[in-house]
Protein backbone atom coordinates (compact mmCIF):
# COMPACT_ATOMS: atom_id res chain seq x y z
CA UNK A 1 0.00 0.00 0.00
CA UNK A 2 2.46 2.16 1.18
CA UNK A 3 5.13 1.57 -1.29
CA UNK A 4 3.19 2.13 -4.50
CA UNK A 5 3.78 5.59 -5.82
CA UNK A 6 -0.20 6.09 -6.28
CA UNK A 7 -0.55 6.10 -2.92
CA UNK A 8 2.33 9.09 -3.09
CA UNK A 9 0.29 11.34 -6.03
CA UNK A 10 -3.38 10.77 -3.87
CA UNK A 11 -1.81 11.87 -0.52
CA UNK A 12 -0.16 14.63 -2.40
CA UNK A 13 -3.62 15.61 -4.33
CA UNK A 14 -5.04 15.61 -0.58
CA UNK A 15 -2.67 17.80 0.99
CA UNK A 16 -2.95 20.62 -2.33
CA UNK A 17 -6.97 20.04 -1.65
CA UNK A 18 -6.74 20.67 1.91
CA UNK A 19 -4.59 23.52 1.83
CA UNK A 20 -6.63 24.77 -0.61
CA UNK A 21 -9.51 24.73 1.62
CA UNK A 22 -8.38 26.23 4.72
CA UNK A 23 -5.44 28.99 3.16
CA UNK A 24 -7.42 30.76 0.79
CA UNK A 25 -8.96 33.91 1.32
CA UNK A 26 -12.33 32.24 1.15
CA UNK A 27 -11.06 29.49 3.66
CA UNK A 28 -13.33 27.36 6.30
CA UNK A 29 -11.77 28.98 9.28
CA UNK A 30 -13.97 32.00 8.78
CA UNK A 31 -17.13 30.10 8.37
CA UNK A 32 -19.85 33.11 10.27
CA UNK A 33 -18.91 35.36 7.24
CA UNK A 34 -19.50 32.48 4.32
CA UNK A 35 -22.04 32.96 1.52
CA UNK A 36 -23.05 29.68 -0.46
CA UNK A 37 -21.12 30.91 -3.81
CA UNK A 38 -18.00 31.10 -1.42
CA UNK A 39 -18.69 28.02 1.31
CA UNK A 40 -19.40 25.59 -1.62
CA UNK A 41 -15.99 25.09 -3.28
CA UNK A 42 -13.68 24.78 0.39
CA UNK A 43 -16.23 21.90 1.37
CA UNK A 44 -16.33 19.96 -2.03
CA UNK A 45 -12.38 20.31 -1.81
CA UNK A 46 -12.11 18.79 1.84
CA UNK A 47 -14.70 16.47 0.31
CA UNK A 48 -12.91 15.10 -2.28
CA UNK A 49 -9.27 15.51 -0.28
CA UNK A 50 -11.41 12.76 2.32
CA UNK A 51 -11.75 10.42 -0.75
CA UNK A 52 -8.33 10.56 -2.12
CA UNK A 53 -6.88 9.69 1.07
CA UNK A 54 -10.24 6.89 1.27
CA UNK A 55 -8.75 5.69 -2.10
CA UNK A 56 -5.48 4.90 -0.55
CA UNK A 57 -6.74 1.93 1.45
CA UNK A 58 -8.35 0.88 -1.32
CA UNK A 59 -5.46 -0.96 -2.97
CA UNK A 60 -6.83 -4.11 -3.27
CA UNK A 61 -9.93 -2.82 -5.42
CA UNK A 62 -7.98 -1.32 -8.24
CA UNK A 63 -11.15 -1.18 -10.41
CA UNK A 64 -12.96 1.14 -7.74
CA UNK A 65 -10.18 2.66 -7.10
CA UNK A 66 -9.72 4.31 -10.53
CA UNK A 67 -13.74 4.88 -10.84
CA UNK A 68 -13.24 7.17 -7.52
CA UNK A 69 -10.07 8.57 -8.97
CA UNK A 70 -11.78 9.66 -12.26
CA UNK A 71 -14.84 10.82 -10.29
CA UNK A 72 -12.66 13.16 -8.03
CA UNK A 73 -11.10 14.80 -11.06
CA UNK A 74 -14.59 15.50 -12.29
CA UNK A 75 -15.59 17.04 -9.29
CA UNK A 76 -12.29 19.49 -8.75
CA UNK A 77 -13.02 20.47 -12.47
CA UNK A 78 -16.97 21.30 -11.23
CA UNK A 79 -14.96 23.25 -8.65
CA UNK A 80 -12.88 25.43 -10.56
CA UNK A 81 -15.64 25.88 -13.06
CA UNK A 82 -18.37 26.93 -9.92
CA UNK A 83 -15.92 29.24 -9.08
CA UNK A 84 -14.99 30.87 -12.67
CA UNK A 85 -18.39 30.92 -13.12
CA UNK A 86 -19.16 33.19 -9.76
CA UNK A 87 -16.57 35.45 -9.46
CA UNK A 88 -14.62 35.29 -13.03
CA UNK A 89 -11.04 34.28 -14.26
CA UNK A 90 -9.56 37.83 -12.98
CA UNK A 91 -10.61 37.08 -9.31
CA UNK A 92 -9.23 33.04 -9.69
CA UNK A 93 -5.47 33.93 -10.66
CA UNK A 94 -5.19 36.76 -8.07
CA UNK A 95 -5.18 34.30 -5.38
CA UNK A 96 -1.81 31.40 -5.18
CA UNK A 97 -3.95 28.69 -3.77
CA UNK A 98 -6.43 28.47 -6.86
CA UNK A 99 -3.02 27.20 -8.20
CA UNK A 100 -3.45 24.08 -5.85
CA UNK A 101 -7.17 23.18 -8.11
CA UNK A 102 -5.21 22.55 -10.89
CA UNK A 103 -1.90 20.97 -9.13
CA UNK A 104 -4.47 18.45 -7.46
CA UNK A 105 -5.76 17.62 -10.55
CA UNK A 106 -2.48 16.89 -12.01
CA UNK A 107 -1.94 14.32 -8.35
CA UNK A 108 -4.98 12.88 -8.86
CA UNK A 109 -4.39 12.21 -12.46
CA UNK A 110 -1.04 10.74 -12.18
CA UNK A 111 -2.14 8.54 -9.21
CA UNK A 112 -5.14 6.83 -11.57
CA UNK A 113 -3.02 6.56 -14.21
CA UNK A 114 -1.06 4.80 -12.08
CA UNK A 115 -3.10 2.24 -11.08
CA UNK A 116 -4.48 1.84 -14.85
CA UNK A 117 -0.96 0.21 -14.91
CA UNK A 118 -0.70 -1.72 -12.22
CA UNK A 119 -4.30 -3.31 -13.40
CA UNK A 120 -2.70 -3.78 -16.40
CA UNK A 121 0.59 -5.59 -15.36
CA UNK A 122 -1.98 -7.63 -13.00
CA UNK A 123 -3.98 -8.52 -16.23
CA UNK A 124 -0.77 -9.26 -18.64
CA UNK A 125 0.67 -11.91 -15.53
CA UNK A 126 -2.59 -13.76 -15.37
CA UNK A 127 -1.98 -14.73 -18.66
CA UNK A 128 1.00 -16.12 -17.94
CA UNK A 129 -0.06 -18.19 -15.61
Amino acid sequence: MIQRIQTVYFFLGAIALFVYAFMCDFNLLNIATKITEVFLPAMASVVVAFFSLIIIFLFKNRKIQTRISSFLILIVIAIIAFFIYNFGVKLFYQEWTFYLLPVSIFFLFLGRKNVVADEELIKSSDRLR
